[in-house]
């Protein structure tokens, strides 16, 4: 490059394309698995290489030529130094990502596969869930073989470092981050589908290692039940009693969602919403909405397809019925159910669950 014998930026324009070009073949032959890491690494070099190489292609001529020809010594004594300087970081990322040892690896390594390797210290190819930039970190740093099934916030598939395989095989463990980004799947999702996993909090990560393999499908047929309780849920107008585990809404006189969330990603499909409440008001009177929506990764925010008023209740539990119907057209869909209190009447939420009643006909 310094002799300007080799165009620089068409090495890198070049390095750009195979990499580019294996990555889409290997998501389009669901052959990530084996391969991930290494185009990851492809996909990093360039980045690296970039910068050096381009200026160097518009240093003047006389500073590319050999030293001793024109510079002097002065410029061949500089050429090693820079030489390191450029190597380094090319060292720092290629080394420990195809040695897996950990006396090579040192403290370059980010923390989320750090703290994966150490709360799990397995050589077994495990397949676990992730944010996006974990998934990216991991797969590249981790001392051992990880496949990771990336999904967004909604829990829905973000299928752009992940071979389609991975979600459909048991998740062993989940790494879960808190910076706030929008890229991290829903901890409260997790921790339904693992209730018994053991959590390890690591800088802004959350790591849970489950206690057995999760199936990545909790409504693999009809009848498959997941059941929300209300201190699960979320609120803006009321508050969550820890003791008996509800939602408690208030007449505040304020407009507003008493419950949300339980976001579940669910396949295509009828479900019965059963959401579980009290209130005292009388029978013939409605004191707020259930509103039963849909979302996807492609259409934000979430489709509210169905309402159904909540009536009093008189004191008594009772259990309000509703069907959603998730279309199959290919997107990956999210289920919620929320309450959206009138402020009049106070109510209290006990429970949602959810239930396939049938899948959609192919």
């Amino acid at each position: 490059l310094l002799h300007g014998s080799v165009d620089p930026v068409a090495v890198v324009l070049v390095f750009w394309l195979v990499s580019a070009v294996g990555h889409v073949v290997a998501i389009m032959t669901d052959s990530l698995e084996p391969t991930s890491r290494y185009l990851q690494l492809v996909f990093g070099l360039p980045v690296l290489a970039a910068g050096p190489a381009i200026a160097a292609s518009s240093f003047p001529a006389w500073l590319r030529a050999t030293a001793g020809e024109r510079a002097g010594p002065l410029i061949g004594a500089l050429r090693p130094i820079a030489g390191c300087v450029v190597a380094a970081p090319l060292i720092a990322v290629v080394v420990p990502a195809v040695v897996h040892a950990d006396d090579v690896a040192l403290a370059v390594r980010p923390s989320a596969p750090v703290c994966l390797d150490r709360v799990l210290p397995t050589n077994e190819r495990l397949t676990g869930l992730s944010g996006y930039w974990e998934a990216r970190v991991i797969q590249l740093y981790s001392l051992h073989d990880r496949n990771l099934a990336v999904l967004d916030q909604l829990g829905n598939p973000y299928r752009l470092n992940a071979a389609a395989s991975w979600y459909d095989t048991p998740w062993s463990f989940a790494v879960v981050g808190s910076a706030g980004l929008g890229f991290d799947p829903p901890l409260d999702w997790v921790r339904k589908l693992a209730p018994n996993a053991i959590e390890t909090a690591c800088g802004p990560y959350t790591i849970l290692v489950f206690d057995g393999p999760v199936d990545p499908t909790p409504f693999d047929e009809p009848g498959s039940t997941l059941v929300w309780e209300g201190c699960e849920l979320k609120t803006l107008t009321g508050v969550v009693n820890t003791t008996f585990c509800t939602i408690e809404v208030d007449a505040t006189g304020d407009v507003g969602f008493g419950s949300y969330g339980g976001y579940t990603p669910v396949p295509p499909g009828r479900f019965r919403v059963g959401l579980r409440y009290r209130s005292p008001a009388p029978f013939d009177v409605a004191i707020a909405d259930l509103e039963l929506g849909r979302a996807n990764r492609i259409d934000r925010p979430a489709d509210f397809v169905q309402t159904v008023p909540m009536m009093g209740t008189r004191g008594e539990w009772v259990t309000l019925e509703a069907v959603l119907e998730i279309p199959d057209d290919g997107r990956p869909y999210t289920a919620e159910a929320r309450t959206k209190s009138y402020g009049t009447h106070y109510y209290e939420v006990k429970s949602v669950e959810l239930t396939l009643l049938d899948n959609a006909q192919q």
